[in-house]
């Protein structure tokens, strides 16, 4: 939910449609709110259920929510947006105001992309509030479970547990989707092809969380034949002939045992060893006697699982299959060599246009048809001259951009403000225009180590005097003048 002090005029409440944006009109129908069952809740279900959706789900909106929103000219020659923003300050006004600022921007980008990947479809309600006696307006991204309808009346269902009534006269309620092929009213959304893959995934989760809990049941059954034997301890029993005396001491005995007797046995041994593994029950074995032809017939007969291997190998066949059926690249979840999940992205730069891109018109089309164009034509301006598009710098960045940046900037491809900012630097650390001799001696020491052959030009800045009109010696070489070496006249022929 994002708030700005704004009210939407009440003619605003049905804008122009475009194929991705509808805004409800209360006045003509009572049915657009689209039905929650069916292959979207089940879409919702595996959301929930499969972390790998979740995962991916996570990954495009943290990334999308980067994403710089801006008012772009519409150049009426090639029909497509301006790369940098309008100068109208109306329109750069309104899209500045979009969720109330930056971060409610970057939030309602992040909530609504989760919805297009899902169900394929969002809802962005402006609805007007009154907050401690002030008009307060208010952005939220719901779902169709989150919007009810009774006749022409429309309820919103928001996130801090409160009933909004939705007023068309202040009040606007728009629904973003990815329009289907077949039928442009239906949503479409890369979650609906990859149900049945979620649902193996699922199933296959479940038959091996089944295996792990039928170990948990039980451990089997132990066999034992009836000749076995196996020393017993028995309690000390009184003397007959002398009722008054004292039990003497536990006696060991060797005899036929049950299972029953076993498992008593076992569980004692075990007690003792977990509880002092310093004991000789965690050191000498349990004895068991009985004649040779009577040993192999002890038997443990297991009752786990034994499919685990094969659903293990299942779920990750329908992984791969995933990672193919949603609009991501692969990579991000199945890997490339030794490349993992967490820097998939950095496999291949070509899929920010590849899958970003278009979401991110999808969004901006959305925005400019439902806000955008009906604010500008309110206030008398023609809103087909701009629309709300987006810059993806922030995704497109390399670890070494700031090494590209200075190689551009000796290229004189950029500026040095914008050298400064691919650096992290601000105006604030640009040069002093009037610099001291202190910081300008400072400078030339700076600039002579990185290349002395400036040494000439800043001699006398640096106090030194270097005589201008000679080359500069290289370093490690006498600069006196070389005594000539006398030669010997050649031999003489008779």
């Amino acid at each position: 939910m994002s708030r700005v002090a704004r009210t939407i005029p009440s003619e605003l409440a049905s804008p122009s449609l475009t194929a991705a944006a509808t805004t409800v009109d209360t006045t003509t129908t009572t049915n657009q709110v689209t039905d929650t069952t069916g292959w979207k809740k089940q879409a919702w279900d595996a959301y929930d259920k499969v972390g790998e959706l979740r995962y991916v789900c996570q990954r495009i909106a943290n990334s999308l929510s980067r994403v710089t929103l801006y008012a772009a000219d519409i150049d009426p020659t090639t029909g497509r947006p301006s790369t940098s923003p309008t100068d109208n300050p109306t329109a750069a006004s309104i899209v500045n105001d979009i969720a109330g600022g930056p971060a409610g921007r970057a939030a309602l980008i992040s909530k609504l992309v989760t919805h297009l990947t899902v169900p394929g479809e969002g809802w962005i309600a402006v609805i007007s509030r009154s907050i401690d006696g002030q008009a307060v307006e208010e952005w939220h991204v719901l779902s169709a479970d989150e919007i009810t309808s009774r006749g022409a009346r429309i309820t919103l269902r928001l996130q801090d547990g409160t009933d909004h009534p939705f007023d068309p006269t202040t009040d606007i309620l728009t629904r973003i989707h990815r329009p289907h092929p077949k039928n442009s009213r239906e949503s479409d959304s890369p979650v609906r092809a990859a149900l049945p893959t979620l649902n193996e995934i699922t199933r296959t989760s479940q038959a091996i969380d089944g295996a792990g809990k039928s170990r948990l049941a039980g451990n089997g059954i132990l066999l034992l034949p009836s000749e076995i034997s196996m020393p017993v301890t028995e309690a000390p029993q009184p003397d007959p002939d002398a009722p008054g005396l004292p039990a003497g001491a536990p006696v060991t005995v060797e005899k036929s045992v049950t299972a029953q007797d076993v498992m008593v046995q076992l569980q004692q041994v075990m007690t003792t060893a977990i509880s002092d593994p310093t004991s000789a029950a965690a050191m000498v074995p349990i004895v068991l006697k009985a004649s040779g032809e009577h040993l192999d017939k002890i038997r443990h007969i297991r009752f786990e699982s034994e499919v685990t291997e094969t659903n293990l190998k299942t779920r990750d066949s329908a992984i791969r299959r995933l990672a193919l059926s949603l609009d991501i690249p692969p990579e991000l979840l199945t890997g490339v060599g030794g490349t993992n999940h967490w820097n998939a992205w950095l496999v291949d730069e070509d899929a920010i246009n590849t899958h970003f891109a278009p979401l991110a018109t999808l969004i901006c089309d959305a925005l400019t048809e439902a806000i955008l164009r009906p604010l500008l034509a309110h206030a008398g301006i023609d809103g087909t001259l701009f629309t709300v598009w987006f810059d993806l710098a922030d995704l497109a960045q390399t670890p070494n951009r700031g090494e590209d940046a200075v190689n551009a900037f000796d290229r004189g491809a950029i500026s040095s403000t914008a050298l400064r900012q691919a650096l992290g630097f601000g105006d604030d650390d640009a040069p002093a225009e009037n610099m001291t001799r202190a910081e300008q001696q400072q400078l030339a020491v700076s600039l002579v180590k990185g290349a002395p052959s400036l040494l000439p030009m800043l001699a006398r800045l640096l106090g030194m005097d270097v005589d201008t009109t000679q080359p500069l010696a290289p370093i490690g070489t006498s600069t006196t003048p070389a005594t000539p070496t006398p030669t010997k006249a050649p031999p003489r022929k008779d």
